[in-house]
Order: structure tokens, then sequence, then C-alpha cells
């Protein structure tokens, strides 16, 4: 019997270099990723990249952990606290768990594509999740 190693087929880590350190953080398990879903569609409502208003069922579940720092939801709590030891500041992990919750729920595609459109330009009244903490 002949084994086979997935290694190359996995999902791969989302790697966020910054200031010469890479931060890595590894794919959501099945209840992160359900939340980061929940948390994707409802920002598409909200910036107009979906019609009509999100399901209720969607909005449950982000009003439930809608008070839980985003970059622990995106991020992981481990890259959270790796970043906050850093010393950054706190807008830059918003945009990062930001940008997490896009890669993780959409793609990096269309990550790339909100970050361009979102903080191209200085923009401090962006439409970003997460609490104004940017935790």
């Amino acid at each position: 019997m002949s084994t086979v190693d997935f290694t190359d087929w996995l999902t791969p880590s989302l790697k966020l270099p910054l200031g010469g350190v890479t931060y890595e953080v590894a794919p959501p398990d099945v209840e992160r990723a359900k939340l980061i879903l929940a948390f994707v569609v409802t920002a598409e409502h909200r910036l107009g990249l979906a019609k009509g208003k999100a399901p209720a069922e969607v909005v449950e579940v982000v009003e439930k952990y809608g008070d839980k720092p985003l970059a622990d939801i995106t991020l992981g709590p481990k890259v959270h606290a790796q970043l906050r030891d850093a010393g950054l500041d706190p807008e830059s992990i918003r945009r990062m768990a930001y940008y997490g919750m896009w890669y993780w729920g959409r793609g990096k595609e269309r990550a790339d594509a909100i970050a361009l459109a979102m903080w191209s330009q200085d923009q401090s009244d962006d439409q970003g999740e997460g609490d104004a903490s940017g935790e």
C-alpha cells in the first residue's frame, strides 16, 4: 500500500511580512472559518459589494462575537499577541486583521483589492471591521 504526502495540498499559512519580521497566520479551524465568513458577508453588505441586507442568521453570529477582537478571529490569538508585543499601533493591527478576514474569507486577490481600495491613501475613516481600538 502506498502513502500520499498531502503537504503540497494543504492550505498554506498567511504570511504577513512587516519590518523585517514575518508573522505567520495558520489557516483557521472550522469554527474560526465560520466566524470569518460571517464577518465577510456582513462587510460585503455594508460596503455595497452584495445587494440587500445580510441574512439574519449571519448578523446574529456577528453580533454574538462582535465584541471579540477581530485580530483574534482572523489572525488568531497568538499572532494578535505577537503584534501587540511588537508594539504595533492599533490601526495597523486592525488593518492586518481586516486583511486576514478577506484573505481567509474570499482569497488573496479579494484581500489585496480591498486593501488597495481602502488603504492606498491614508484614510483614518475607512470602513474596516473591528472596534475602535483596532483590536
